[in-house]
């Protein structure tokens, strides 16, 4: 598949450490209290990697690992974990409601998982990016490899063994469960302990918002790449990109490629799309009305809104519509800047923005954004302070707690600060 978009991430940590920003004194903080600016220092760090640091989803808590001698320990909202060898890396989560933690650890040379400071059984290994939890948090899944094959284990079940397993995925309503599992050379679809057709190679595995349906791609014939759409299939494609289910489950949308050429799948009707599709789209309104995606035509993208083109910039990301479906946004490049992109009005320039975030009532819109060497969040037409850096990676973003209040994660040298600001007009 043809992707490309800007990288427009913004840093935690420069990869030679905590930058400073210089000027920030007892005066600043009092200049931020005449702003309407609170701050309150959640974590300061002994030892940070950034593989090992989650964010909690409410954007209030932080946890990370820490090195004691020659040990290692998670420390999650001030509470000290206990010691191991070392910390599995990329497997550091919270559960949806920010209240529990999972992460894999090796210890004596066996891998183990610990859910809510409590330690699992031994494995010989444990697979990147587990444990998963359920969208209620109330259930766990991990992937674990003993004696040459691997399994799943869910809620302290394991499944039967295979020769691969992948794509863990709980239903939106919590009460399904399905991955993907090899064996002797093919793979199959794992619902609730029942295993699917057989395919050459199985991705992109999702439920239906509904918890009903389920779609995924799977590859036969040797090259041949098919949708699979609540169990049918559709024709065949050189590559096929993510699959989208609308939010009333209704319609399903993803990119593919066939001869050369591209196009946008939509409800079962092939749309052309010039020299290539953007990551991540096309995406749905939250009504399911209106489709939204970026096409390339040459070196160039354009963003297509109901069906309608766009202006063209260099380069473009996180498109998405706002949550009363009124509103879309996106982040783009131009002239060597990167600007937000709002209904088609564009922002002044920056040098990086990101993580772009409506309000509940999708009457206001919030970002991260850098300019020389601040970091700061945009809310409206208004700047908030400068940071060293603002947190918008491993779990870290902007909230809206009310359309006129909003809070986010900043850096000051080695200390994190829960940040509570007005959202501007």
């Amino acid at each position: 598949m043809k992707y490309r978009k800007i990288v427009i991430p913004l840093a935690l940590i420069a990869a030679a450490g905590i930058i400073v920003l210089t000027g920030i004194n007892t005066k600043w903080f009092a200049t931020l209290k005449r702003m309407g600016v609170s701050q309150k220092k959640i974590a300061e760090f002994e030892l940070i990697s950034p593989e090992s640091f989650r964010i909690s989803p409410d954007n209030r808590q932080v946890a990370f690992a820490v090195k004691q001698g020659d040990k290692m320990f998670i420390k999650t909202g001030g509470v000290k974990g206990p010691l191991f060898d070392s910390i599995i890396q990329n497997t550091l989560t919270f559960s949806p409601d920010s209240r529990r933690t999972g992460y894999a650890a090796m210890k004596n040379g066996k891998a183990v998982v610990v859910v809510d400071g409590v330690q699992g059984p031994e494995y010989d290994d444990i697979s990147y990016e587990t444990p998963l939890f359920s969208p209620d948090s109330k259930r766990f899944s991990y992937t674990a490899k003993k004696g040459g094959k691997w399994f799943v284990v869910t809620d302290g079940n394991e499944s039967p063994a295979y020769d691969n397993v992948k794509g863990l995925i709980f239903s939106p309503d919590s009460r399904s469960f399905a991955y993907l599992a090899e064996k002797v050379g093919k793979w199959v679809v794992v619902l609730d302990g029942n295993e699917g057709a057989e395919y050459e190679g199985i991705g992109n595995l999702i439920f239906s918002p509904d918890s009903r349906g389920m779609a995924y791609a799977a590859v036969r014939n040797g090259s041949e790449i098919v949708a699979v759409v609540n169990g049918a299939t559709g024709p065949a494609y050189e590559s096929i990109g993510s699959l989208s289910f609308s939010p009333d489950g209704k319609r399903v949308a993803f990119a593919a490629q066939k001869g050369g050429r591209y196009f946008v799948i939509l409800d079962g009707r092939e749309i052309p799309a010039y020299d290539g599709v953007g990551v991540d789209t096309p995406v749905f309104s939250p009504d399911s009305r209106r489709v939204a995606y970026m096409v390339m035509k040459g070196n160039k993208w354009i963003p297509v809104v109901d069906g309608k083109e766009g202006a063209v910039y260099e380069g473009f990301g996180n498109l998405g519509f706002s949550p009363d479906s009124r509103h879309i946004a996106f982040a783009a490049a131009k002239n060597n800047t990167q600007i937000v992109v709002v209904d088609g009005v564009e922002s002044k320039p920056f040098d990086v923005v990101g993580a772009l975030t409506f309000s509940p009532d999708g009457s206001r819109i919030a970002y991260a954004a850098k300019k020389g060497d601040r970091f700061f969040v945009v809310s409206g037409k208004s700047e908030g302070p400068p940071y060293d850096a603002v947190v918008t990676g491993r779990g870290g973003k902007i909230v809206f707690d009310s359309p006129s209040r909003i809070h986010y994660l900043a850096m000051i040298r080695n200390s994190l600060y829960l940040v509570e600001d007005k959202a501007g007009n």
